[in-house]
Order: C-alpha cells, then structure tokens, then sequence
C-alpha cells in the first residue's frame, strides 16, 4: 500500500470515528483497534502508518471526551457513561506516555524524576479540587436549608453562577430532587464521588428528621479540614519519595562505574577499600535487584491503588472488599488505630446526640449510628452493642462490654448522669473535632523531623562511604611524596 493510499485511508478513518465516538463512544471505542490495525498492515516500521494509526486513536479518545456534555443531556443528566470514563483513562495514560517518553528523551533518566514531579502536582491539584467541590456543595445545601429556601431551586440558581464540574453537580443533584427523590438519593445519583460519611450521615438523618443539623455537622467537619490543609507543613510527602529516589539511582550509578575503579585502585595499592564502602556498596549490590522489585512493586502496584483507593468515594451500606481489608488493617495497626477509633467516636456521637435530640430511641441512635461510614470493626461493635440493648441490657454496662468507649459509657451512666446525656454527646463532639485535630498536627510534627533524620543519615552515610577511598588514595600519594 502506498503512503497516500494510507494517508487517505487514515484521514477517512480518523474523520469517521470522530463522529461515531460522539453517537456511540462505546461501540467506537471496541472498534478503533480493528481501524488501527487496518492502517499498520501497511507495514509497523513505515513512519507514515504509525503516524495515522495515531491519528485515528487519538481522534476517537477527545470525541468520546467530548461527547459526554451531550451525552448528560440525552440521558437526563444519568451519572456520566463507562466509556466516557475508560475513553478518559486511556487518554491519561497516552499523556503520561508521551510525557514519560519527551522526558527521557531529553533529560534521560531524570525524566522519570521530572514525571513523578508532575504526577504529585496533579493528585495534588485534583485532591484539592475534590475537598473544595464538597465544602462548596455542602455549603450551598446548608445555606439553603438556614434560609428555608426550596432547596432543588436554590441549587439551581446557585449552579447559575458556577461552571464546570460545580455547575454540573448542582443541576443533577436539584434534577433528582425535582424529581421527587429525597436528598440523600440525589445526592448519590448527581454526585457520585460525595463523600461516603456525608452520604451515610443524610441517609440515616433523614429517618429521624434531622437533615439541616447532619448538613450543619458536616459543614464543620469540611471547615475543619480545610483549614487543616491550609496549615504550614513541615516536611513534604514528596521529600522523602524523590529522596529515595535520587540515593537510589545516585548508588547504582556508582556501583556500575565508580565502584570498580575503586576497587582496580586500591587493588594496585595492595590496599583493601575502606569497610564503610565496602559494607555499603557490597550490601547494596546484593540486594539491588530486590530493591528495585520492591520500588518496582511500589510504583506500578502499590501507588496507582492508594490513589484509586483515595478518589473512590467509600460506600458503607455496600462496602468494598479493599474498604474491608483496609479497615482491618488500620484497626490494628498502632498508630492508625488511634485515628480510625477517634474519627469512628466523632461520627457516632455526632449522629446519638442528633437521634436523641430528635426523640428516638437510644437503641434507634445505636441503630443509625451502626450504618454511619465509620471502621468496620467499630461498626461490629456498634451492632453488638445494640443486640444487647435490644436485649434488655443497662445501656453504659453493654457500651462497657463490647468497648465502644469510655466517654460513650460515662454519657449513657443514668447514676452518673442521669437526664444529662445529650448535653454531654454534645460536648464530646465538639471534644473529638479539637482532639483529632490536635493529635494530628501533633503527629506531623513529631513524625517529619525523624523522616528527615533518617533521610540525612541515609545521604550522609552514602557520600561518606563515597569520599573515605578518595581520602585514603590522598593519604597513601603524600606518604610516597613525603618521607
């Protein structure tokens, strides 16, 4: 086939898959590797077919991109298509592809340097966006319910003033709402990536008619948050990553071309290298291939989960097997558990203390409480709690067998305080948000400084290891200068 053979039939195939990827992304992505591999029969090693071949790939990607407006529209503003998502996907990773291949093209391998640089902008950026969106939408919802506003058109006039991702949130979430479906249903339907312990605290609050107040309680929690974030922070996570990194790549390159002239050197000198580098650069050459399985292993497997992981909106009523695994993990490990029991404590005593206020029961709060976006693990202990309660057992005695806290056993002590519990859940809620908060900038400051410790020690103890034969090789030339 010639190349204008090829560069007609390329052209042809990239103008029809434009147009079949903004009617049907689904079917037109399933059938561009047939139309990629048509153009390529001309042959892998001619320039002009690959180059086709890519043109056609890349025009199906942005036109099922930029379908999806058209597609929420025709769809009644239904949660946005798979293929819009997987054509999303595969477009981000032809990106990082490219970027990764400029990269070391240029800069060789601090390319790849250059690309985590970026990747941790990105989540960055994307993390931050993520909270903001929340805050505002939770925000506007609150807001709305303070000033008895209809809220399906409150959010609507509210989407009015916004654009993007905002603007469109808004609208399905007063589209659902017209539709007659309660807040906690339009919210999972106009906002999948909510929060899952803002969706699970509505969806209980509206059983008890409590919805401006779990709004008002979420609200704080969001603020709290952000101002967490806009805190000074001692130590970047980056840091450390790029760190590794460097050393590791910095000990490789000596290993491959710095190491043996040592070694001929000291040879000739009838010398031994020094022990520090000996030790350092014999251990390193042994364990290099694990350790570069394990960064391998963390790069590729390990980081796209957490990421994963930490974008997916967790889901209580229906919980993830990972989200399981997860809690498990954080449930037992020392210093997490603190974290997951604290910010476990702060939801179900925020949500008692709305269910009493609203005049449920204590075993209709425990209830509530135990479907709450919380541990799984606290959640088993929730539920036993309420089958003994249930049961007929003092509510402070069953709290007190199956630990579910000791201010939760204090509150509920009728011969301590009998009348004032929910003056007390109060005061414990507003106790947690401070404690957590303090607990955690506590960690960061004390937990930075060692990285950094053992990120010097680490450098210092390689550059050491790197200049001792370079003062030996010194010391043995003036001795045979020098009498």
């Amino acid at each position: 086939m010639s190349e204008y053979m090829i560069v007609l039939l390329g052209g042809c195939l990239a103008a029809v898959f434009a147009v079949l990827a903004r009617l049907r992304p689904g079917l037109a992505l399933l059938s561009c590797p047939l139309a990629v591999g048509a153009v390529l029969v001309g042959g892998i090693d001619n320039i002009v077919a690959v180059i086709m071949a890519s043109l056609i790939a890349l025009a199906t990607l942005v036109s099922a991109i930029m379908a999806e407006p058209r597609l929420e529209t025709r769809l009644r503003l239904e949660k946005p298509s798979r293929a819009w998502g997987f054509a999303k996907t595969l477009f981000y990773i032809l990106v990082i592809g490219v970027y990764l291949f400029i990269g070391l093209a240029v800069f060789g391998p601090y390319g790849f340097f250059l690309l985590a640089m970026a990747a941790m902008m990105v989540v960055r950026y994307n993390l931050i966006s993520r909270d903001t969106t929340t805050t505002h939408v939770f925000s506007t919802i609150g807001a709305s319910m303070r000033q008895n506003l209809p809220l399906a058109a409150a959010l609507e006039s509210a989407a009015g003033g916004q654009n993007g991702k905002r603007r469109r949130i808004m609208q399905r979430i007063s589209h659902w709402l017209t539709e007659g479906y309660p807040l906690s249903k339009s919210l999972r339907r106009g906002y999948p990536k909510c929060p899952g312990y803002a969706l699970a605290m509505i969806t209980e609050a509206e059983k008890i008619q409590q919805v401006p107040q779990a709004v008002a309680g979420i609200e704080a929690q969001l603020s709290e948050k952000s101002r967490e974030a806009r805190k000074f922070q001692p130590v970047n996570l980056a840091y450390p990553v790029v760190l590794i990194l460097v050393v590791f790549s910095f000990m490789g390159g000596m290993m491959v071309f710095v190491l043996p002239e040592f070694e001929s050197i000291y040879k000739d000198l009838g010398q031994p290298l020094p022990a520090i580098t000996r030790g350092v650069f014999l251990l390193s050459n042994e364990y290099f291939s694990l350790l570069f399985a394990v960064l391998a292993i963390l790069i590729l497997v390990v980081v796209p989960s957490a990421l994963y992981l930490k974008f997916r909106p967790r889901r209580p009523e229906r919980a993830y097997a990972v989200s399981r695994i997860g809690d498990f993990f954080k449930w037992h490990f020392p210093v997490l558990r603190w974290f997951e029991r604290n910010f476990s404590l702060l939801q179900t005593v925020s949500f008692l203390r709305l269910s009493i206020n609203a005049g449920s029961t204590v075993d209709q709060a425990i209830a509530g409480a135990a479907e709450l976006d919380a541990n799984a693990c606290y959640r088993r202990r929730l539920r036993r709690w309420l089958d003994q309660v249930q049961g007929g057992q003092d509510v402070a005695e069953a709290a007190r067998k199956n630990r579910v806290g000791s201010t939760l056993v204090w509150a509920f002590d009728q011969k301590v305080n009998q009348g004032n519990t929910p003056a007390i859940l109060q005061s414990l809620e507003s106790f947690y948000r401070s404690h957590y908060s303090y607990i955690t900038n506590l960690a960061r400051y004390i937990f930075w400084p060692c990285v950094t410790i053992v990120m010097g020690l680490l450098v210092g103890l390689v550059v050491y290891a790197m200049f001792v034969p370079l003062i030996g090789m010194i010391h043995h030339a003036i001795d045979g200068v020098i009498p």
